[in-house]
């Protein structure tokens, strides 16, 4: 029998060591050694709650019944076990305690489903339910295979030892709490001081991705980098960059290292088609696989396979887009089981290949920017030697326009100089303002390039203008090359000033004699009066050009689908002035066209170089004859030209017959 010292010092045992460092599992095993040694109690079981499943689960157990042998998970240790898990069950059931004070209490009180023959039944036992604020989280059982009087003494004893008890599992929890709260703390300190290490990484590799767009960098170098950049934050062992172009829906296999591979070709160009790169770039949407996951591409028809060596375990790929534009890919493979690439591995690819992305399109754009600026550069040195033939060619025509005064001795150069510049102008301002814009662009060009601002839009639209530009500049340098021809033509003309004396009738008779086919060819009639003896000195080369310009303007203009085509030309002294009345039977000229008749380039013809005709007649008259010219041309009735000029020495009329040649 116990005594009462012998249960105060149970009590103080538990009280103290309930409160100290002790482990869960040392404080029961030393209650147990306690409660066998002052009291006599030797079948003690403590099962638990697990957290995670909410069943009992078996935490101690020390029972007489089982041998050592016995303990090793035979039938009969599960058995008991499975019997005290079955009292625990009731009570945690009914929310209760649980005192058996014979074997047919159990039941009695129907704590027992199933039948325990393999195992002696307790005479007497005792369950008490631990408790955490108010929360049950296991039970205490104790166990006596012979009945005692003594036994039903310890009721009380054992409840105040659960509470002893249930005191340490609360404090143990508390210490597992801590314990898990510290190496939570911990592991979140650690993966905090992971990623801010990668988010330096990271940070650092975007700075050199964005510094690649500055450099002056060849595509080839530019991949390298690329390479050496990604290789600082995952394995890049075995890395593509395929290069693709929208609008010829080409790949080019731009750069290429593999350890397994070797039988790409770097820069090899392809159509986009059903390989794994081919998939990225339609779908715009990076992609991990393994082998399974592409033999299941293959099954549904969106890949063919994967190019280069099969025996992978990870293929991994992002497409490389910017500003909506797809620009290639990025992919690497692994072919070694310690290299694992997963979704993190693969949003950071895809990340980093937006930023490669931009690098790239910048770069590319860059080098479309070098290759204008040195087709301006180009065409800006074309424009200069342009300019300066059109500076040489204004040279000619101001030595065109001396030679024209020299020889011509016209008296209205000022006005056949203006009417010049009048017809040049046109072309020739055209072609300034179009080197003015060609100068203004380039400035826009190199404003736009130094402040990084062009776009694909503004430099499709400068080639564009320029084409445009070019276009305009040959057409107008070709029509003033038109003009200036004609002038030098007009200028090498040899209008002497030598003073001749001729038989009047003789020499023009010789003159149209050499017009005399072109005449017959466009059956125009030439009527000549005029007095056989009438010799004269003059500018006998100026009055045949005279003659000439004005047959050729009848014939040119004044004719249209008449039967009858006439010229008359009539010759007469007045007054020591030779008279010559010149006339045709042509569709004649509107008031308007009489008044501008003698403004040098005017013709009622498109042709380049035409309407100096009259204007040289004009000047002939004026300067070499010196004399003066009238024209009428009443309507619908030709053309009549009234020209007098004096002879130069006296001139001696001899009566005879008036001659006439048609």
């Amino acid at each position: 029998m116990c005594d009462h010292q012998a249960l105060l010092e149970v009590m103080q045992h538990c009280a103290k060591r309930a409160t100290d460092k002790a482990g869960l599992s040392d404080y029961i095993k030393e209650l147990a050694q306690v409660l066998q040694l002052e009291i006599g109690i030797a079948n003690v079981s403590v099962l638990l709650i697990n957290p995670t499943s909410l069943q009992l689960q078996q935490f101690f157990i020390s029972d007489l019944a089982l041998t050592p042998q016995d303990s090793q998970y035979n039938s009969k240790a599960a058995m008991t076990e499975l019997f005290n898990g079955d009292v625990g069950n009731w009570m945690l059931a009914n929310d209760s305690d649980c005192f058996i004070h014979s074997a047919q209490g159990f039941s009695n009180q129907h704590i027992l489903t199933r039948s325990y023959q393999g195992i002696p039944l307790p005479e007497q036992l005792i369950g008490c339910l631990l408790k955490v604020e108010n929360q049950v989280v296991g039970v205490l059982i104790v166990k006596c295979y012979k009945a005692s009087s003594e036994f039903e003494q310890h009721q009380s004893l054992m409840l105040r030892i659960g509470y002893f008890l249930s005191e340490k599992i609360a404090s143990n929890q508390r210490e597992a709490q801590l314990q898990a709260f510290k190496d939570s703390q911990r592991r979140d300190l650690q993966e905090q001081l992971q990623q801010s290490a990668k988010a330096e990484e990271l940070q650092r590799a975007l700075y050199k991705v964005a510094a690649l767009s500055t450099e002056q960098l060849t595509i080839d170098d530019f991949y390298r980098k690329v390479h050496q950049i990604l290789g600082t934050l995952i394995d890049a062992s075995n890395i593509g960059i395929i290069g693709y172009d929208e609008e010829t829906s080409k790949l080019n296999y731009g750069y290429v290292q593999s350890c397994k591979q070797d039988d790409f070709q770097v820069n090899k160009e392809q159509t986009l088609g059903a390989g794994f790169s081919s998939y990225i770039i339609r779908e715009r949407t990076a992609a991990l696989l393994t082998p399974k996951d592409a033999d299941k591409l293959v099954a549904l028809g969106k890949i063919t396979g994967l190019r280069g060596n099969q025996d992978f375990h990870y293929w991994m790929g992002a497409p490389l887009i910017f500003d909506g534009t797809v620009y290639g890919t990025v992919t690497l493979q692994s072919y070694d089981c310690d290299v694992i690439y997963n979704e993190k591995d693969l949003q950071l690819l895809l990340f980093l290949a937006n930023h490669i992305a931009r690098a790239l399109a910048i770069h590319q754009k860059q080098q479309l920017q070098e290759q204008e600026q040195q087709r301006l550069k180009e065409q800006q040195a074309l424009l200069e030697e342009q300019n300066a033939q059109i500076n040489q060619t204004l040279k000619d025509l101001h030595l065109t326009e001396q030679a024209l005064i020299k020889k011509e001795k016209i008296n209205s150069l000022g006005e056949l100089v203006a009417d010049v510049a009048t017809q040049l102008t046109e072309p020739l301002k055209a072609c300034h303002e179009i080197l003015a814009t060609f100068l203004l662009k380039n400035n826009e060009f190199q404003e736009g390039y130094h402040g990084k601002s062009l776009s694909e839009e503004f430099l499709n639209r400068n080639i564009l203008e320029t084409l445009e530009a070019e276009k305009s500049l040959a057409e107008n340098m070709h029509t003033a090359a038109c003009l200036i021809n004609k002038l030098k033509q007009i200028s090498v003309e040899e209008n002497t000033s030598e003073i001749s004396k001729i038989n009047l009738l003789e020499y023009i008779n010789r003159i149209f004699l050499s017009l005399k086919g072109s005449l017959k060819a466009r059956n125009v009639v030439l009527q000549i009066e005029c007095d056989t003896q009438i010799a004269i000195r003059t500018n006998a080369r100026a009055l045949s050009k005279v003659l000439r310009h004005l047959i050729d303007n009848s014939i040119c203009h004044a004719f249209g689908d008449q039967e009858q085509k006439v010229i008359q030309i009539l010759f007469s002294l007045e007054d020591n002035q030779v008279m010559l009345h010149y006339s045709d039977n042509g569709v004649g000229m509107s008031k308007q066209a009489l008044k501008k008749l003698f403004t040098p380039f005017y013709s009622t013809s498109n042709t380049p170089g035409s309407g100096l005709g009259s204007s040289c007649i004009y000047n002939l008259v004026s300067s070499s004859l010196h004399g003066n010219l009238v024209v009428k041309s009443p309507e619908n009735s030709g053309v009549c030209y009234q020209i007098a000029f004096p002879s130069l020495s006296r001139l001696n009329k001899v009566t005879g017959e008036r001659g006439s040649n048609g």
